[in-house]
């Protein structure tokens, strides 16, 4: 937060089930509202399918509000590698998605 010209930290946020090597934090979109964090190393529910965390501005403070991870989350995909977000949309990237070719990547919306 900006006091006087002065950056003032003021929370700290982890996942709220973090484990070794999720990567949380390696993406993040932000609006007045909300903010999205990627953890495209998490293993939930496989092995670096990753995850994308959202938290809704409240009381001036970020709270969790969800988890999500794609339906289709299979071992490596690397879901929330890259995220966006505007008004109600929000996008995922999952650069190693393999449906339509080994490695060939997908955006979620």
């Amino acid at each position: 937060m900006n006091k006087n010209d002065t950056w003032v930290q003021t929370q700290v946020l982890t996942a709220i089930d973090a484990n070794k090597d999720d990567a949380y934090g390696q993406s993040i979109a932000l609006t007045e509202n909300f903010l999205v964090i990627g953890a495209p190393h998490s293993d939930s529910p496989h092995t670096n399918s990753g995850a994308v965390y959202v938290h809704k501005q409240k009381d001036n403070q970020w709270q969790f509000h969800s988890k999500l991870t794609a339906d289709d989350g299979a071992e490596g995909d690397l879901f929330g590698i890259s995220v966006a977000i505007d008004g109600n949309s929000l996008l995922i990237g999952a650069d190693l998605h393999d449906e339509t070719a080994e490695n060939a990547g997908a955006v979620y919306a």
